[in-house]
């Protein structure tokens, strides 16, 4: 490898008196011509979070540093050659940036080289056929494991891009380099973590980088929230939504998930509000010390954090409070998607009673948050509680709302006599209060807001 990047030095040197000669001699000819809105905006957003294609800062650093050739030919050897040149000094947040995009670029490239070779393995093997998600053997291990350590390489540089000095916050604001770099970070973490299944598992342990290794440390009490386990971790960027008026993203940093939780403990209290396959917004980071300076060590180190949206919706990074980017539409349409309580109509006003029951009538997607106000949405005839997905979603983004309410639903069989369904719903709430708050430690659970679709002179 030593030889090679002397070789490469001898390179630059040969092609800077190239271009020279070519400069002497007057060169191309220029041409400057006006094109079209649509080619400006493609140009515009081209990069590799949204095109796949490299950005012009990336062309253009690799331009600077005579690793264009290289990086069509060999371009995990452009990548350490570039990182070489970081490290002693020759770079800085333009070759981080670049190094970030090509990393993650590569790492794609490489999934898709081991998916293609699997795909045609079973094409082969099976006249043709194949399934969505081919099976992966042996042959394509390496190759996988690659992918994965240039792309923890892409969540280290984008981090140093971001964080590693200390720039101007104006400059931040407007340089569009900080979103992109923001959207790579969180995609490469995603993917960094991403087991065969499609699921994210997330662990500590000691990690292979294309220059050395990543060593991660992890507290995996941080899958328990409350009394709540996380699990099955997907990321909510892959995720389409039907049924929705609006889809919410809170930017900030790190990588959107959708967890489903389950119960640690069904005899805890705690767990009696949450619908049995609730889905819940999710923020994961990867957290560097100095990253800049342990760039030029064969070791980095890192932490991972995982935190529910519901708990916390920032994070310290350095001497900076950042939020925390996560999806909650996506949390929520999933939630009312899976939940056995979402019935047809038919089903609900003429009643299923072993999916509507006295543990599934009240419920929302996240245990009771204390000293929040319950808002009881409760649906109307021939309805259920989807209904009322649009406003949820719209009230659960506003940020004072969020703060001091908790959102829940009745469902019951619509077709029983109002009377009676009145009577139910009487009886649910006072259970939830004795069940949740027995001693009374919880005073806004008492002050519950109910919203309810009915006729005039129903209710």
């Amino acid at each position: 490898m030593v030889d090679r990047q002397l070789n490469m030095a001898s390179g630059t040197g040969l092609a800077l008196v190239l271009l020279l000669s070519l400069a002497c001699a007057g060169g191309a000819p220029l041409q400057v011509r006006q094109v079209s809105n649509e080619y400006t905006r493609q140009a515009i957003r081209s990069n590799v979070s949204t095109t796949g294609e490299l950005s012009d800062y990336t062309k253009i650093a690799l331009r600077n540093h005579v690793l264009i050739g290289l990086h069509d030919d060999d371009p995990d050897m452009a990548i350490l050659a570039m990182h070489e040149n970081v490290i002693e000094g020759a770079g800085g947040s333009d070759e981080l940036f670049a190094l970030a995009e090509l990393a993650f670029q590569y790492a794609e490239r490489l999934e898709h080289a081991a998916w293609r070779r699997a795909r045609d393995r079973e094409k082969r093997k099976n006249g043709g056929m194949v399934r969505k998600a081919p099976y992966y053997t042996t042959d394509e291990v390496p190759t996988l494991d690659e992918a994965k350590s240039f792309y923890r390489a892409a969540a280290l540089y984008a981090y140093a891009f971001l964080f590693g000095e200390s720039e101007s916050p104006g400059f931040i604001a407007i340089d569009p380099r900080y979103r992109i770099a923001a959207d790579l970070y969180g995609r490469a973490v995603v993917e960094a973590f991403t087991v065969e299944s499609g699921y994210q598992v997330f662990t500590g342990g000691r990690f292979e980088l294309p220059f050395g290794e990543l060593v991660v440390e992890f507290d995996e009490m941080q899958l328990r929230w409350r009394n709540r386990l996380l699990i099955d971790f997907l990321p909510a960027y892959q995720f389409e939504i039907r049924g929705l008026r609006n889809r919410y993203r809170r930017s900030g940093i790190g990588a959107p998930l959708a967890a489903r939780t389950v119960a640690i403990d069904y005899n805890d209290a705690s767990a009696y509000l949450v619908a049995q396959k609730a889905v819940v917004a999710v923020n994961a980071v990867l957290l560097f010390d100095d990253p800049r300076a342990q760039l030029r060590g064969d070791e980095v180190t890192a932490r991972l954090v995982i935190t529910p949206a519901a708990s916390a919706e920032s994070i310290e990074v350095g001497d900076r409070q950042l939020p925390l980017e996560v999806q909650p539409s996506v949390a929520l349409a999933a939630s009312l998607e899976e939940s056995d309580v979402w019935q047809s109509r038919l089903g609900v006003f003429f009643g299923r009673a072993s999916r509507i029951n006295d543990s599934n009538r009240f419920f929302s997607w996240e245990p009771r948050q204390k000293g929040q106000i319950p808002i009881v949405f409760v649906h109307g005839t021939m309805s259920t509680p989807v209904v009322w997905a649009d406003m949820v979603n719209d009230l659960q983004n506003d940020p004072l709302i969020r703060e001091h309410f908790q959102f829940t639903f009745f469902a019951y069989e619509s077709g029983n006599p109002i009377l009676y369904s009145s009577e139910i719903l009487r009886r649910t709430l006072d259970r939830a209060v004795e069940v949740v708050d027995p001693e009374g430690q919880d005073p806004c659970l008492r002050d519950m807001v109910l919203v309810v679709t009915a006729r005039v002179g129903c209710w």
